[in-house]
């Protein structure tokens, strides 16, 4: 709880959520309910900060571990825009994703369609698209610890 001012500074600019469904998840209310069901996440949320000032600059989480598929899924990520296009979003990912390989085969992102800037983002990551799932669109990253090309 004690990031959730720091966190909401920088998600109540609507630009951040302007390619999401949730648009106005700037709102205290909504971005609060977002946070909090971050915490309640049985695999954890991290927040984002900045390993030399300790500055918060985002928030990520691990979901939907299957241990039948042995993967995992990464998302409901964002990031101050003044971080936008410097690299730290393919940085983050890359370290979840080498995490996760730890102990499942396959590392899953889910993205909604018309979010072009996170599809660009996991593509960057040599992701592949499979199946879309209702009004998201998927993609596989590594596959049994190889990255699927």
């Amino acid at each position: 709880m004690k990031d959730l001012e720091s966190l909401y500074e920088i998600g109540s600019d609507p630009e951040v959520w302007s390619m999401h469904p949730e648009k106005d998840r700037y709102n205290k209310d909504k971005f609060y309910h977002y946070f909090i069901s971050g915490l309640n996440n049985n695999l954890g949320a991290f927040t984002l900060t900045l390993k030399n000032t300790q500055e918060v600059v985002g928030f990520t989480r691990y979901y939907d571990y299957e241990q039948i598929s042995s993967s995992v899924k990464i998302g409901y990520t964002f990031l101050s825009k003044v971080l936008w296009g410097k690299g730290i979003n393919q940085e983050v990912k890359k370290a979840m994703i080498s995490h996760a390989l730890e102990v499942c085969d396959k590392v899953i992102f889910e993205v909604f369609e018309n979010n072009y800037r996170s599809q660009r983002a996991v593509l960057k990551l040599g992701a592949v698209e499979i199946e879309p799932k209702g009004d998201r669109k998927c993609f596989v990253v590594f596959q049994d610890n190889h990255l699927v090309v």
